[in-house]
């Protein structure tokens, strides 16, 4: 015979648990306290921006969901950066030929040559040889720290694909009083002060750059596709199973929304090539060198 030390109900068929309750009080017990929720992440952006700069991307706040707070860590960064101004200058940019020179290696590279370059990314309205440039973002670097954004929305002779909006989101009612490419191309030329370029997969969007009338004649370009092949390896030692944009940054903890839209890209890129850097070069802090701890 069981009888409950609650209720004090008893019988033949009444069962108690261990601690002596009925089924019914049993489900009257007060449940266990919740969970503190994790607390909200509020970031510094000069903090996060150094932590980049001088240790290996790898680590976070155990206070906090890691995907949360790397997603937060990007965005802290990228919302606090300057916006350049965009001029839209009325001009003909006849389209030419790529004539930069693509690196795919370090070699022959200090870190004094890599601390100032410009992230650059390309978003377009088809895909093909009729594809034109509807969205150009860049991001400068100087001595290995985001300082300024450049992005912009550029107005296409021929309408946007489906597919393409399908991929990145921008249709031609996004795009209608933006500006001819031509016209910022002076404005983004000022902006990139004939810096080195890093971009994802460099001769689509140089291509790109360059029948549109960008100069890129001499200019040097890091391709961090090959460089992310030759250098990032999963825990075992393997290569990735694919090396696009996001799934390399993924692999460097560098999280970000927003793929597909030049921004973003652009800005996650140039991160990616820092942590490229600090692998080839073996070292966790790019500022190592006292010449180049400048802010």
């Amino acid at each position: 015979m069981g009888k409950c030390v609650r209720c004090g109900i008893s019988g033949g068929f009444v069962k108690v648990d261990e601690q002596g309750l009925c089924v019914i009080c049993r489900n009257k017990a007060p449940k266990s306290a919740p969970k503190p929720p994790k607390p909200s992440i509020v970031l510094d952006p000069d903090e996060v921006i150094t932590r980049y700069v001088t240790t290996y991307h790898n680590t976070y706040p155990s206070d906090y969901n890691v995907v949360e707070y790397y997603l937060a860590e990007f965005n802290c960064m990228l919302d606090s950066l300057p916006c350049a101004e965009i001029s839209r200058i009325p001009c003909d940019a006849p389209g030419g030929e790529m004539e930069c020179v693509i690196l795919k290696k370090f070699d022959g590279c200090t870190l004094s040559d890599l601390s100032d370059f410009v992230a650059i990314d390309t978003e377009t309205s088809s895909i093909g040889m009729s594809a034109e440039i509807i969205e150009v973002s860049a991001v400068r670097f100087e001595h290995f720290r985001p300082v300024e954004v450049f992005e912009t929305l550029c107005k296409p002779y021929r309408r946007i694909s489906p597919q393409a909006t399908a991929v990145n989101g921008i249709d031609n009612e996004m795009v209608k009083n933006a500006p001819r490419f031509a016209e910022i191309i002076p404005t983004l030329d000022e902006f990139s002060d004939g810096l080195p370029l890093v971009a994802h997969n460099a001769p689509f969007d140089l291509r790109m750059l360059a029948q549109e009338g960008f100069p890129t004649a001499g200019r040097q370009v890091f391709d961090t596709l090959p460089l992310a092949r030759s250098l990032l390896r999963d825990r075992d030692g393997n290569k990735l199973p694919s090396y696009k944009l996001a799934e390399a940054c993924k692999q460097c903890a560098i999280l970000f929304s927003g793929a597909h839209r030049s921004t973003a890209d652009a800005f996650a890129d140039g991160l990616l090539f820092l942590e490229l850097i600090k692998r080839r070069f073996g070292t966790e802090n790019l500022w190592q060198t006292p010449t180049l701890w400048k802010k």
